[in-house]
């Protein structure tokens, strides 16, 4: 039995039960959520969430079928790209420093108000960034010696970041991700400290 086989297995195991619900309660098929489409056309309206009225009108769900009401939603949104492909590209754009370049929703949320907290949390997430930069181009320029797993890592991180951009996104997007991303941070860190290290013997030599 090959790993395709087992994961596909694995996933039928645990959304089965989920799937079978909500054919039995919608009369749809709805294999996770019903969130995407208006999610999606959110994102062709502003580069941030929005709550525009029409959502307020029609709802961002329907308690009857919701799968359906997702895909008005979607359609929506697809002829908002066609009208205007230039301005849903700049809204993705927009998102992905969005993504990572700050630390505030998560704080608010928390109800973090100390400004030398809030500072320091900052700091510490810029820098967890700038050093995965480091660790991908550190990655780039030694390619060949790089292990298969860090381009797995590296290209997860790629794919879902690129993703979400044609989705509104948030902060707490990320949060899936931050953990692979402190993986590349880390290996940022080694580069960095490598060069570091070969600065100052190169110092030292006479």
């Amino acid at each position: 039995m090959n790993v395709a086989t087992v994961s596909a297995a694995g996933a039928l195991i645990c959304l089965g039960p989920w799937i079978a619900r909500n054919a039995i309660t919608f009369g749809e098929f709805i294999p996770a959520s019903t969130n995407g489409g208006v999610t999606f056309y959110l994102g062709t309206v502003s580069p941030r969430y929005t709550e525009p009225p029409i959502v307020k009108r029609l709802g961002d769900t329907s308690t009857r079928h919701p799968a359906a009401h997702d895909e008005m939603w979607l359609r929506m949104g697809l002829r908002n790209v066609i009208d205007n492909p230039l301005r849903w590209l700049a809204f993705d754009v927009q998102r992905i420093p969005y993504q990572y370049g700050q630390e505030t929703l998560l704080l608010n949320w928390g109800r973090i108000n100390n400004p030398v907290a809030r500072r320091v949390a900052n700091i510490y997430w810029l820098t967890i960034v700038a050093l995965a930069l480091i660790g991908v181009g550190s990655m780039i320029a030694a390619r060949r010696q790089v292990l298969p797993a860090w381009w797995l890592i590296a290209g997860s991180i790629a794919a879902v970041s690129l993703l979400k951009t044609a989705f509104i996104v948030n902060q707490r997007d990320r949060l899936p991700l931050t953990y692979l991303l402190i993986l590349i941070a880390g290996l940022g860190t080694q580069r960095l400290a490598d060069l570091i290290a070969a600065r100052a013997r190169r110092l030292e030599s006479p």
